[in-house]
């Protein structure tokens, strides 16, 4: 772990005023502090952004996607729009985070498509400096069409990444509008760019304001008809479930199970309860049902074992053993059985076998 004085020293060495995300040189912190490998870096951020949740402006924005602006441009690599869209819009999103599927973005379509101009976050997201100091041209020729189709709204963005701020500047508009937060000042680049463009600054409070008065003039729901579709999808569940337990056969049950495993899982039960006769019936129902089950002959041959049957015990364990002869807990079993009946020499034979089967898998 890196102290505070770490993170001074290498300010100093940046000549880096203040920390911020927007800063150019932030990713030069970023690259100092995982300079040894930066599959940590990685592996911090997914950590972090996992425990990342969708706000309300998420919720709107969610809304946009799939009635206005179907397209989202962003450097982030988190998951949280796409995780918006298809929560509160039931539908999927069209992800592209390299550039060799930019080729899939259609700005046509109504369908919600995200571009990640940085990456993934669980495919190799872009953080040093060197990474984003320029765009793919195939980002170029996406991000171009895009632009010059649409109208491009810019909310949480500063310019401080000198790859995608190259292409917006670079870029023609349709219109421009690139929200500022409340008592911040936007970059003399980004002045020159909507100067350029004849774009309009919009001051917003924050992303979730912005999100929440966008959603009020379309007239979006209230998310409480989100709790409304959570219950009825729980109920749906739990229908299923009770539904499938009741074809399951109940220990005693006459009916015919849908195959071997069910009555092995029965008989086990049983097992456990020590109603070793009813454990009988249900191992002998799944042999039956499949007669090269070894498992099923060896449980039965315990539960034999159990109530004094030894001779049937060791027939059905040597059975199991004939079907599964590498499974050393069968002679081990059998051993047991070869005991009971004061067979040593057989017993011992076993013991051999099941000792050096655990020696093959050490």
């Amino acid at each position: 772990m890196f102290s505070k004085e770490n993170v001074a020293e290498w300010q100093q060495k940046l000549d880096i005023i203040k920390i911020d995300k927007n800063n150019p040189d932030y990713s030069d912190m970023y690259a100092l502090r995982y300079f040894l490998d930066e599959s940590n870096g990685v592996a911090f951020l997914e950590e972090k952004m996992s425990k990342s949740e969708p706000n309300i402006g998420y919720y709107h924005l969610s809304h946009r996607m799939k009635k206005q602006h179907s397209i989202v441009i962003t450097t982030n690599f988190d998951h949280l729009v796409e995780q918006t869209v298809s929560i509160y819009q039931g539908t999927l999103c069209r992800v592209v985070s390299t550039p060799e599927l930019a080729k899939y973005i259609n700005p046509a379509s109504d369908k919600p498509q995200i571009l990640k101009v940085h990456g993934d976050l669980l495919l190799s997201p872009k953080s040093r400096k060197h990474d984003i100091a320029a765009l793919n041209r195939a980002w170029k020729s996406v991000l171009d069409l895009i632009f010059s189709t649409y109208n491009v709204i810019v909310v949480g963005y500063d310019g401080g990444d000198p790859g995608f701020m190259k292409a917006l500047c670079a870029a023609s508009y349709q219109k421009l509008y690139w929200c500022v937060m409340e008592g911040s000042t936007p970059s003399d680049e980004v002045i020159r760019l909507l100067n350029k463009n004849g774009g309009t600054f919009v001051t917003i409070d924050n992303f979730d304001g912005l999100m929440i008065q966008l959603g009020q003039s379309f007239e979006d729901p209230r998310p409480d008809y989100l709790k409304e579709e959570a219950e009825n999808r729980i109920r749906n569940y739990n229908k299923i479930i009770d539904s499938y337990n009741k074809t399951l056969p109940q220990s005693g049950d006459t009916r015919v199970a849908f195959n071997a495993r069910n009555y092995i899982d029965l008989g086990n039960s049983d097992l456990q309860k020590n109603k070793y006769d009813q454990a009988i019936v249900n191992y002998s129902k799944a042999i039956e049902l499949d007669p090269l089950y070894a498992v099923a002959y060896n449980n039965r041959g315990l539960a034999y074992h159990s109530i004094g049957y030894t001779e049937l015990a060791i027939k059905d364990l040597s059975e199991a053993i004939k079907l599964s002869p590498d499974n050393h807990n069968y002679y081990k079993a059998r051993s047991r059985a070869y005991t009971a009946l004061n067979k040593p020499g057989l017993a011992a034979a076993d013991m051999a076998k099941y000792r050096e089967l655990i020696a093959k898998k050490s």
